[in-house]
């Protein structure tokens, strides 16, 4: 095999790794989603606080923030059951599974009618979000007609993973920066392209 032939090809067998690289390393994801571990609800109108520590956060970029509760909520009382929830410090109201903002609604089944789970979703602005990852805490207040259904009684009520637990969680999906493509890498494939060029000339 002549020699310019044989370079050629072994140029074709090395371009393939460093180019799919090249491609892999420019196409990174550009969000995270983290979630708090799961508080079950022990006591009547309990309150929760869920800390989490969001890492290699891209300032100047907005986030969501995702609630999701289930538990005994009361609807005959007045006022309403709610769910009381402040984020990084900041107070933004009571919330019921019939708010703009919920998602998700399920019954679990539980032989109580006035059980639900839903979800609650905050899109926080690239301010709120630059203050939420200064003190990433999410306080939520169950009211106190939230009774709690999780005790001895019916253990099985306290475990999340058999999905009757009341309970609440918090998901955050918010952007990270983009690993840059070292200069190294793009100068190695380069060479190996002109390395290629020069190798299709001597044949020709």
């Amino acid at each position: 095999m002549p020699t310019a032939l044989k370079i050629n090809t072994l140029l074709k067998q090395t371009l393939i790794l460093p180019l799919l690289l090249l491609c892999a390393v420019s196409v990174n994801a550009s969000t995270v989603t983290l979630s708090s571990d799961p508080q079950i609800q022990t006591t009547d109108g309990q309150n929760f606080n869920l800390i989490f520590v969001p890492t290699n956060y891209e300032a100047g970029t907005t986030s969501t923030l995702t609630l999701t509760v289930q538990g005994d909520f009361d609807e005959t009382a007045n006022p309403a059951t709610a769910v009381g929830v402040e984020i990084g410090g900041v107070n933004l109201g009571s919330f019921d599974r019939l708010s703009s903002n919920a998602s998700g609604q399920s019954n679990p089944g539980f032989s109580n009618l006035n059980t639900y789970k839903y979800s609650l979703d905050f899109e926080l602005d690239a301010t709120e979000t630059a203050s939420f990852m200064s003190n990433s805490t999410v306080a939520v207040d169950f009211s106190n007609d939230v009774i709690a259904i999780c005790g001895w009684f019916n253990y099985s009520n306290c475990l999340v993973d058999v999905g009757d637990a009341p309970f609440a969680q918090v998901d955050l999906t918010y952007n990270i920066p983009e690993v840059p493509i070292p200069a190294a890498l793009w100068l190695f494939g380069s060479a190996l392209l002109g390395l290629g060029g020069i190798a299709r000339r001597k044949k020709a």
